[in-house]
């Protein structure tokens, strides 16, 4: 389905029409490729700080030996 504005619209859009071509439009704009860009680095980021701190905690874990504070908990 194709507006042309100029030709008018011949009948009003019901709320769901309106929202789909809304969506469809975003999705194929440049901002949504470039937000889509940036979500995917901030994903990469995030999975290396991540990997980061598990390997830094692991390592002063086995170090430093279990965390005395946890095995307070436990009793």
């Amino acid at each position: 389905m194709t507006l042309d504005p100029e030709k008018g619209l011949g009948r009003g859009l019901s709320t769901e029409e309106a929202i789909d071509i809304l969506v469809k439009s975003y999705d194929s704009s440049e901002i949504s490729h470039q937000v889509q860009n940036e979500l995917s680095q901030i994903k990469k980021m995030a999975r290396g700080l991540l990997l980061a701190f598990v390997v830094t905690f692991l390592t002063f874990t086995s170090v430093g030996g279990f965390p005395s504070f946890v095995e307070d908990m436990k009793a």
